[in-house]
């Protein structure tokens, strides 16, 4: 079940409407529409209803409207806090499991990307780069710290006519040093 959790946390459809939610402590449907416009009304039902079916969310309110109810979302939990718990607690295969996950979300991505009739990395200013860094264990709880500064001032960001949904991951991890 944990894993199941994971891999809908991942989903990038289901990581915008999250998103969504943990800026804004409600949504319904139509709200949600326009931040996954590229789905179909079907499909976005489909994510709902496994997101609250994971228990990721849950429904706040119906009201009805038409003859028909109007359902209001709203996270359950704090994901990222989902996420910490099953690592903290998780067996290695649980782990790489989540890790795996991960990477093949980054994959899919990279490959809808390319597959865009039109695509300039430069232009579009996408980038990957690894940066190997030599760093006490204070070191590093200090630049993780001052990433986590930066990037909140980002997110805190309101969207403006130009702006473009952009996906940020970092990975670190100790490795072996080459003789």
């Amino acid at each position: 079940m944990e894993n199941k959790i994971v891999k809908e946390l991942l989903d990038p459809t289901n990581m915008k409407i999250v998103m969504y939610l943990m800026e804004n402590e409600y949504a319904t449907k139509k709200d949600l529409e326009e931040v996954v416009s590229e789905i179909s009304q079907a499909s976005l039902y489909r994510h709902l209803k496994s997101l609250v079916k994971n228990e990721i969310l849950k429904i706040h309110s119906k009201k009805q409207k038409r003859g028909t109810y109007e359902k209001t979302y709203k996270l359950k939990y704090n994901p990222n806090d989902k996420i910490g718990e099953i690592i903290k607690n998780g067996n290695r295969k649980e782990i790489y499991e989540i890790f795996y996950t991960y990477i093949m979300t980054q994959l899919i991505d990279f490959n809808n990307y390319l597959n865009r009739e039109n695509f300039n990395l430069e232009e579009d200013r996408v980038g990957f780069r690894s940066f190997p860094l030599t760093l006490t264990d204070t070191e590093y709880v200090e630049m993780n710290k001052e990433i986590a500064i930066l990037l909140k001032k980002y997110m805190d960001l309101n969207p403006k006519n130009n702006s473009r949904l952009r996906k940020f991951s970092i990975t670190s991890m100790p490795i072996e040093k080459e003789n």
